[in-house]
């Protein structure tokens, strides 16, 4: 957001009585959305690690059964 998007954000909710920008109005909003996107990408990350372990652990297992679906598919 950008410094005016965020004074008339801030003028429109009241938050800066006097007419000027006030830092604290719209500083807490962008931490908090940066903030949302880190906790977001540790997500994913944390999620393709264990996706690419369970891979890792279970690779072998996972294509034996698979080359079985396919036999089965063929042979209909």
């Amino acid at each position: 957001m950008s410094r005016a998007a965020c004074a008339r954000s801030a003028l429109r909710l009241g938050r800066a009585g006097n007419g000027r920008f006030t830092p604290a109005a719209c500083g807490r909003r962008w931490r908090e959305r940066g903030q949302g996107v880190v906790e977001y990408s540790l997500i994913l990350v944390l999620a393709s690690i264990a996706v690419a372990t369970a891979v890792g652990a279970f690779g072998d297992a996972l294509l034996a059964h698979y080359d079985d679906i396919i036999e089965a598919i063929a042979s209909l």
